[in-house]
């Protein structure tokens, strides 16, 4: 049977001497793994072989057994050419497919997060430099709080006790829940990977980024604040995938 969804590939692999076995991020069918069978042939039903964070709209055919798809067509819906013409922008597009390549899973439709994911590489092909590291913040917390990995950020998460607001500090450490109190963070000395300290500003901010779908304006956050959030999402990616992210030790110099 065929079907038809939009994709954005996440890794791709040559096979044989015109083929190539494709990983994709889909909005319907969440992982979606295919070959696409003369790919790399001057004439194919692709438009070209697969890149990395490109936008597709592709029809395939779905086996009833476990193995590969078969890709039957594919339609570039958007090359993101900007991504291919700054290093920059390069790395943080690098960055993204490399999450949605750690929390893809078959047949775990997210369609959320993929247009968060989409509305995001557009962002980091044409908006301003300056502001890139910000929208790719908006997008690791939007995208931990989608999957449900991101944890309470508005109360402890041991006690329940409400965050009261203003500049009252907190703590945040994923592996328990998100945020946690002072009190409980005293007495929690074998709390594991232990917590990072987050101003009250911060807390504010983590928590609202968690709620927006698309990116405030960015003029007056302080870069104190994006770094101290930087740290609890790098804590955070680091327990979810029981490894760091390769890509975050470039957004962290720029932060």
């Amino acid at each position: 049977m065929k079907l038809k969804t939009l994709a954005i590939p996440i890794r791709c692999v040559d096979y044989s001497n015109t083929s190539q076995i494709i990983s994709m991020f889909s909005r319907e069918e969440g992982l979606l793994e295919g070959i696409a069978k003369g790919a790399h042939r001057p004439r194919n039903s692709f438009q070209g072989p697969f890149d990395l964070a490109v936008i597709y709209d592709v029809v395939y055919l779905k086996r009833r057994t476990p193995g590969l798809s078969i890709i039957a067509e594919a339609e570039v819906v958007d090359g993101w050419r900007g991504l291919r013409s700054c290093w920059k922008r390069h790395v943080l597009a690098s960055q993204l497919v490399e999450f949605l390549r750690g929390v893809s899973l078959p047949a775990d439709r997210t369609p959320e997060l993929f247009d968060l994911a989409a509305k995001t590489l557009t962002l980091f092909s044409a908006a301003p430099l300056a502001s890139l590291p910000w929208y790719m913040l908006h997008f690791e917390i939007r995208a931990l709080h989608l999957l449900g990995f991101l944890g309470a950020v508005d109360s402890c998460a041991i006690c329940g006790l409400p965050w009261p607001g203003g500049r009252r500090p907190a703590f945040f450490n994923p592996l328990v829940g998100g945020l946690i109190c002072s009190g409980c963070n005293r007495e929690s000395e074998t709390i594991p990977g232990g917590s990072i300290t987050l101003p009250g500003s911060g807390v504010r901010l983590l928590k609202d980024l968690s709620e927006l779908p698309s990116p405030p304006d960015s003029n007056g956050i302080e870069k104190k604040n994006l770094r101290k959030v930087h740290s609890c999402l790098v804590h955070s990616f680091t327990a979810l995938l029981e490894r760091p992210l390769k890509m975050l030790r470039y957004q962290a110099s720029w932060l």
